[in-house]
C-alpha cells in the first residue's frame, strides 16, 4: 500500500507571527520529508500507468492477431466447394475435385499468383511490424522527455 501523505503540514496554520530557528528548521524537515514522499508516490503511478499501457499495447496486438486468424479461417471455409468449369459443383474434399482444382489453377496461370501473395503478406507483417516498433520507441522517447522535464521542475 502507498504511504499516505501528511497534507496537514502543508495546512498548518503558524501560531505566532514569529518563529525560532529550531521550528523553522523543523517545519522545513518535514516539508522535506513530505516530498520525498510524494516523489516516491508519483513514481510508483507512473510505473503503473507504463505498465498498464505496455499491458494494453500488448493485448491490441494479440486481438488484431486474432482477429486476423479468424478471418483468415472464415475466409479458408468459404472456399471448400466451387463451381467448376464443367459447371459441377464439388467438394473439395475428394481427390478428384483437388486435382481439378490444381489444374484449372494452373490453365488460369494463378499457381504463381498464390505465391506472390504470399510473399507479400509476409513483407506486408515485416512493414506493420517495423511501423508497430517505431510507434512504441516514439512512445518511450515522449514518456523519457516528459519524465526529464519534470524532474527539472520539481
Amino acid at each position: 500500500m502507498l504511504p499516505l501523505l501528511n497534507w496537514d503540514v502543508i495546512w498548518k496554520p503558524h501560531e505566532t507571527p514569529h518563529q525560532t530557528r529550531a521550528q523553522l528548521e523543523q517545519h522545513i524537515n518535514s516539508l522535506t520529508e513530505e516530498l520525498q514522499t510524494a516523489r516516491e508516490v508519483i513514481k510508483y503511478r507512473e510505473t503503473q500507468e507504463e505498465a498498464n499501457s505496455t499491458m494494453l499495447v500488448v493485448q491490441d496486438l494479440t486481438l488484431q492477431k486474432l482477429n486476423e486468424s479468424l478471418h483468415s479461417k472464415a475466409n479458408k471455409k468459404a472456399q471448400r466447394s466451387k463451381v467448376f468449369a464443367g459447371g459441377k459443383g464439388r467438394h473439395l474434399i475428394h481427390h478428384e475435385s483437388i486435382s481439378a482444382l490444381h489444374e484449372e489453377t494452373r490453365c488460369m496461370g494463378g499457381g504463381g499468383q498464390a505465391e506472390g501473395d504470399e510473399q507479400d503478406k509476409q513483407v506486408r507483417g515485416k512493414v506493420e511490424k517495423v511501423r508497430l516498433e517505431l510507434e512504441w520507441n516514439a512512445i518511450k522517447a515522449a514518456h523519457v522527455t516528459r519524465l526529464v522535464q519534470w524532474e527539472k521542475n520539481v
